[in-house]
């Protein structure tokens, strides 16, 4: 999903196992800057929230 600051993204669904995901931003010149990168393992029939803070 995509989503401002202050904002949220919608739910996604996905498939059991490990998910990458990156979290970047556009700075000044209109390029990607990646704040951080994690994987997370998804379960079947349960829900993952990931806060990005700071």
């Amino acid at each position: 999903g995509y989503a401002q600051f202050g904002d949220a993204s919608a739910l996604i669904s996905g498939d059991k196992g490990d998910l990458e995901l990156e979290f970047y931003r556009i700075d000044s010149d209109d390029q990607e800057v990646v704040i951080d990168t994690i994987t997370v393992t998804l379960k079947t029939s349960y829900k993952t929230l990931v806060v990005l803070s700071g």
